[in-house]
């Protein structure tokens, strides 16, 4: 494996801050690249067609192929925070494709779940060890999204080689 592909996988590995990123690549590109560094978990939540915060919602859901609908903020929280049906180990990887048009129609809703994705990435980070079967260890969690130089997103850059 090539020092950049390398770095990109202990990146995707790694269970430190920021956890949502803006990455300058095509997603077919990016795709490949988390595929290539043998992330398990690896999912596409489409915002193209989304207006409102609950819109986002469901399209994580539909994208993570969970049987929840009209979720609110809470609620979405909880289900992201406890993704035993999907049993991430490792890492789990999300890209967000379209992130741009949610941005363009709501500002403040783009801005929010940002937000929650980060303190999402944050809670699978930490190890959980009481002793009991809800046990795990940290993980990894990262949101990627791929921009082209020409849109602007208010997310930290991601600058790897793909």
């Amino acid at each position: 494996m090539a020092k950049a592909a390398t770095d990109f996988a202990s990146f995707l590995t790694s269970v430190n801050p920021p956890y949502v990123h803006r990455i300058l690549a095509e997603k077919t590109e990016l795709e490949q690249a988390v595929r290539d560094a043998e992330i398990s978990h690896l999912f596409e939540v489409e915002l193209g067609h989304c207006s409102s915060l609950s819109d986002a919602f469901r399209s994580f859901m539909t994208g993570l192929s969970l049987p929840y609908r009209n979720l609110n903020t809470d609620a979405f929280v909880d289900v992201m925070r406890d993704l035993h049906p999907i049993n991430p180990k490792g890492a789990f990887v999300v890209i967000l494709s379209q992130a741009d048009l949610f941005l363009r129609r709501n500002t403040s809703g783009f801005e929010e779940l940002t937000s929650l994705l980060n303190s999402i990435g944050s809670e699978w980070a930490k190890a959980i060890a009481h002793g009991s079967q809800f046990d795990r260890p940290s993980v990894a969690f990262h949101v990627l999204v791929p921009v082209s130089s020409s849109i602007r997103l208010p997310l930290p850059a991601a600058d790897y080689p793909l």
